[in-house]
């Protein structure tokens, strides 16, 4: 267990310290199951590391990444990656609250 950095922008510390955003997808892979993280003084827990094509978690798992849309979604990823095409693969990092991984 190693403890890495991923940063978040501040709109997502609600969601990730209620425990509503439960994954973020990055263009490089930041650890690997049971490494922790610090956001918004809370430790995480990676619980899985993958990639897929960024359509498929906007249309997928636009929740897990805290939104309510796919739309929301893309807006934000645009703000972010804007040369981000709909078909590149990104690394999805799964993560919980830690203390809360076993449940």
């Amino acid at each position: 267990m190693t403890e890495v950095i991923i940063p978040f922008k501040e709109q997502f510390r609600d969601a990730m310290l209620s425990g509503t955003k439960t994954a973020t997808s990055r263009t490089k892979r930041y650890g690997w199951p049971n490494d922790t993280f610090e956001a918004f003084g809370q430790t995480f827990v990676i619980t899985d590391v993958y990639r897929l094509p960024v359509f498929r978690v906007a249309h997928y798992l636009h929740k897990e990444e805290g939104f309510e849309n796919k739309g929301d979604f893309w807006q934000t990823l645009r703000e972010i990656l804007p040369r981000l095409s709909e078909g590149a693969k990104v690394y999805v990092h799964r993560f919980k609250i830690k203390g809360e991984e076993t449940e």
